[in-house]
């Protein structure tokens, strides 16, 4: 298993549970015109988080540009300035 991907799985079906959550509110209060809504939030690519993922690579004897082409591109990952 790749690195830091072990308990992915966990975070998936903690999201999935909100976002269905979230959905059975809203059909269910539909009727007295209330809503409900998610966030999840993903990665946002700032220098800070740039930092602690250096350092947390580090660690592990990984590096940005030896590994950066092993990790599935995540849609949700935003830059600072798309925000």
């Amino acid at each position: 298993m790749a690195a830091g991907w072990l308990y992915y799985s966990g975070i998936t079906i903690l999201v999935t549970g909100l976002m269905m959550l979230t959905q059975s509110l809203a059909v269910d209060h539909a009727a007295q015109e209330l809503r409900a809504n998610v966030v999840c939030p993903g990665w946002t690519v700032t220098e800070m988080a740039d930092a602690e993922m250096t350092a947390f690579g580090e660690s592990r004897g990984l590096t940005v540009a030896a590994d950066v082409g092993t990790v599935p591109f995540d849609p949700r990952v935003r830059i600072r300035q798309d925000l």
